[in-house]
Formats: C-alpha cells, sequence, structure tokens
C-alpha cells in the first residue's frame, strides 16, 4: 500500500472518529437544554398553581364571609 493512501485513510478514519464523538456531544448538549427547558416550564406551572391555590384561598374566605353576612342579615 502506498504511503499516501495509508495516510489518507488514517486522516479519513481520524475524520470520522471526531465526527461521531462530535455529533455525540452535540446531541448530548441538545437534550441538556431541552431538559433544562422542561425544567424550568415545570417550575413556572407549580409556582403557577401555588399562586392559584392562594387566590382560590382568598376568594373560598371572602365567599364564606359574604355568606355569612347574607345569613346575619337575613
Amino acid at each position: 500500500m502506498k504511503p499516501f493512501l495509508f495516510l489518507l485513510l488514517v486522516l479519513a478514519v481520524l475524520a470520522l472518529l471526531a465526527l461521531a464523538v462530535w455529533a455525540a456531544h452535540h446531541r448530548t448538549g441538545v437534550r441538556s437544554r431541552t431538559l433544562a427547558r422542561y425544567r424550568a416550564a415545570v417550575r413556572d406551572i407549580e409556582a403557577k398553581a401555588d399562586l392559584y391555590r392562594d387566590i382560590d384561598s382568598v376568594l373560598a374566605t371572602e365567599v364564606r364571609a359574604i355568606l355569612r353576612t347574607l345569613r346575619e342579615h337575613t
């Protein structure tokens, strides 16, 4: 085998290995960014759920107070 062809073959194999490593790393990075976005969305949803729970509690208290007042005046 000619030395030039051997060198070309070795460089091609190294290039393919580098491409495979880059692709694996890129996919992992994309997955971790997607996972981070999902985690942020879950935190936002949990915060909104807590807020709505608090609002619901306040509204329930207000409705009970209004009903109590109506019962007292009827």
